[in-house]
């Protein structure tokens, strides 16, 4: 199990909003699925549309993965104090 930084952006009503999660996943595409899924009202209402892109409440939350990147476990340890 690895640890990935993966920033999302969120989109709702006209506005945007950017968050980084920090989470544990076997690979990149399952850390960005997972911070989806972190991040939704109903994980198990999210329509995915590919890796990267899921739809919240009937599409008014659509939450996007820009990056998911591999942490070391060092930078892992200090980044959970913060994050």
């Amino acid at each position: 199990m690895n640890t990935y930084l993966v920033k999302l952006t969120i989109y709702t009503g006209g506005y945007e909003k950017t968050t980084i999660h920090l989470i544990d996943a076997p690979n990149a595409t399952q850390a960005g699925r997972k911070a989806m899924e972190d991040e939704s009202h109903d994980p198990d209402s999210l329509e995915f549309e590919g890796d990267n892109r899921a739809e919240d409440m009937g599409g008014e939350f659509v939450y996007e993965v820009h990056s998911a990147d591999e942490v070391h476990w060092k930078d892992a340890v200090t980044l959970r104090k913060y994050i």
